[in-house]
């Protein structure tokens, strides 16, 4: 996914299928951020992270 904010900052995420980990792009690395949990995937997020840096 990627996401233009109003300011021009763009954000960019992925969702991995086989783990349903999602991760953000940051400073040029993946770091996973959350991870879609349950049968509906309700995300969960990992302690400390959250959808902006």
């Amino acid at each position: 996914m990627f996401f233009k904010e109003w300011d021009g900052h763009c954000t960019t995420c992925r969702y991995n299928y086989a783990t349903r980990v999602v991760s953000a792009l940051r400073d040029g690395t993946w770091v996973p951020i959350g991870k879609a949990e349950g049968e509906w995937g309700d995300l969960k997020m990992f302690e400390g992270q959250d959808w902006l840096p």
